[in-house]
């Protein structure tokens, strides 16, 4: 007997050890020295309706983070572009868009990058891609978008009211190139050509030997693979 209230006792304390190492209060220690403060997420009212769901992925997942000592159990919430922390008690943080933390890589092998670009609205933004592949400098990334569709109310007292709600939508795809520079992927073969001048022939030729469609994921890896092999 009291060597099952032992074992009962190790294991209430194991528990308990491991949900404190899951806490990080409001603070992550760098690697490179010193600690950075974080804001702790609030509620938006627009969006305590809405039916669906801002995550692409509903659980919060263990991951790396650049220049982060802890192993931080994070969710990226693809309707605020905006990476998660779970601080085990029942606090959840948002971590800061700086370059020191522009790599996330979670246990499940998918890897987010932070990074500067022009988006679909040609304007500057910051933000989180996944890294898919990356050959010789050049690296394929897929956004990730959810968009809140607002609420519907009854028309003349005709109809029924409908609640708001997240919509996922099309990824989108982007290169980003030996010189730092992200880029939209290209659509089509003349796109292509005129992101890489001076390789035109060279981008014909390849795609007269390859039968490969713009819009397919496995085909842009393959183009991502080919064109890294362009000086």
């Amino acid at each position: 007997m009291k060597k099952l209230l032992a074992v009962v006792v190790l294991s209430v304390s194991s528990v308990a050890s491991l949900c404190a190492q899951t806490r990080i209060s409001n603070m992550i220690n760098r690697t490179n020295g010193g600690s950075t403060s974080l804001v702790e997420k609030m509620g938006k009212k627009d969006s305590e309706a809405a039916t669906g769901t801002p995550y692409v992925s509903p659980a919060f997942i263990l991951a790396t983070i650049s220049n982060v000592k802890e192993t931080i159990l994070v969710k990226y919430n693809a309707y605020s572009d905006e990476m998660e922390i779970d601080n085990g008690d029942g606090k959840i943080f948002v971590l800061p868009k700086e370059d020191d933390f522009n790599t996330i890589t979670l246990k499940t092998g998918t890897v987010y990058k932070l990074l500067d670009y022009k988006n679909s609205d040609d304007v500057n933004v910051k933000g989180y891609m996944v890294e898919k592949t990356t050959v010789n400098g050049v690296t394929l990334l897929k956004k990730e978008k959810i968009n809140l569709i607002a609420e519907k109310q009854p028309i003349n007292g005709y109809g029924s009211y409908v609640p708001p709600r997240y919509d996922k939508q099309s990824e989108e795809y982007y290169l980003l190139l030996k010189n730092n520079r992200v880029v939209s992927f290209p659509k089509n073969k003349k796109k292509l050509q005129e992101l890489f001048p001076g390789q035109a022939e060279k981008i014909n030729s390849y795609l007269k030997e390859n039968d490969l469609s713009f819009k397919k994921e496995n085909d842009m890896v393959k183009l991502t693979q080919f064109l890294s092999t362009l000086s």
